[in-house]
């Protein structure tokens, strides 16, 4: 397996972190693969083992390894059309410091942005930036997976027509990988989720809009231009199939499609989403219909994906797709289908993204092209 932002896997950073974990400077470590978690061959063994010197991580002595002193900090930041989550985090992922604010107007802002938090998040953490060894983002686009460019990603102006990663990499210094948002939560779910040791699952996000990420076979599916797992494209109801880069299912379920279908079916005072669960959480008739409708139309959906990809799990997760009032009778309905796989909601809540971005940028650091070298040999 390649070590690589494009080709994500999920055995060689879980295989690093059980190498790293549990160890001090100086100390002798695990051998790559030994952790019964993991299975690696023996090329892959040596890839990762010149990964983790080459990062200065650890050090040859003798026939075995000791850790180095470096200690191993990643930025990462889940993107949000509304909202930036960004954590320092150490090598097995755990948060050291985080902050969570409104998502700057455009583009160039969300760059400045992102690179103020880097640097405050730094200062908590009492750490120079030099310290920072890599960081992986989380977009809510499609990363192709030979350019690394982002598209279909409408929630963040101009973010379509930036060199996202040339222009952070040039502001941060090190390497950043850039992962679809709801595929780094995926890889989340399947490092410290319920899809722990699965390998073939889904994880899909219902909040503003919705996004899959899609794990066959242990692998991420990106597909041809890293469009795999656009579910928010499937068309749905009598004007399914239109081209207006908002996907009809989109409409449907959505955040604005179900207070749109709340006030169709009847009167409402919510202006948002967690007001409208306040209402049908009062007893509003309307907001209750719009609520099942929009349960009604994700099952749908989560069986389309079964029938062609048939994972053994699906998660759900999102500001939506968490929701009692949703995810319970999804999962209800699920269970009681003859083809229906299991559904339950994210183990790692807000905080999947950031948990898969851990591992996004620890592959990336181990990259046999080194931090910082990219697709199409960008530096």
């Amino acid at each position: 397996m390649a070590f690589s932002d494009s080709d994500l896997d999920l055995v060689a950073p879980l295989a690093a972190r059980a190498v790293l974990s549990g160890s001090r400077q100086g100390e002798a470590v695990a051998a790559p693969g030994s952790a019964a978690s993991v299975s690696l061959s023996p090329a892959q063994i040596a890839a990762l083992v010149d990964g983790l010197i080459r990062a200065g991580l650890v050090e040859r002595d003798g026939p075995g390894l000791r850790r180095t002193g470096r200690a191993l900090r990643l930025f990462v930041a889940d993107l949000g059309g509304t909202k930036l989550h960004a954590a320092i985090v150490d090598e097995t992922g755990a948060v050291l410091a985080e902050r969570q604010e409104p998502t700057a107007a455009g583009v160039h802002a969300v760059i400045a942005q992102m690179a103020r938090l880097r640097r405050e998040l730094a200062a908590v953490c009492e750490i120079p930036l030099a310290m920072i060894a890599a960081a992986a983002i989380g977009v809510p686009g499609a990363v192709h997976p030979r350019t690394g460019r982002v598209g279909f990603a409408p929630n963040i102006a101009g973010l379509d027509d930036c060199d996202l990663r040339a222009e952070l990499e040039q502001s941060f210094g090190h390497g950043v990988a850039l992962e679809n948002d709801v595929n780094l939560a995926a890889l989340g779910e399947s490092a410290s989720g319920y899809a722990q040791g699965l390998k073939n699952f889904a994880f899909i996000a219902l909040g503003t809009g919705i996004g899959m990420g899609l794990v066959l076979d242990g692998r991420l599916a990106r597909g041809h231009r890293g469009m795999a797992g656009e579910i928010a494209l499937l068309p749905a109801g009598p004007s399914g199939g239109g081209n207006s880069g908002r996907s009809v299912l989109e409409r449907e379920i959505g955040s604005v499609g179900i207070i749109c279908a709340a006030r169709r079916a009847g009167p409402v005072q919510a202006e948002t989403v967690e007001q409208l669960f306040a209402e049908a959480r009062s007893g509003s008739p309307a907001a209750r219909a719009a609520i099942a409708a929009t349960g009604e139309a994700l099952f749908e959906a989560l069986l389309a994906v079964s029938a062609i990809a048939d994972p053994e799990l699906i998660v759900l997760g999102g500001s939506i797709g968490v929701q009692p009032e949703i995810a319970e009778p999804v999962a209800a309905k699920a269970q009681a289908h003859e083809f229906a796989p299991t559904v339950r909601t994210s183990a790692l809540g807000p905080h999947a993204v950031l948990a898969g971005a851990g591992l996004a940028a620890l592959s990336a650091l181990l990259s046999p092209a080194g931090p910082g070298l990219r697709p199409g040999g960008r530096r």
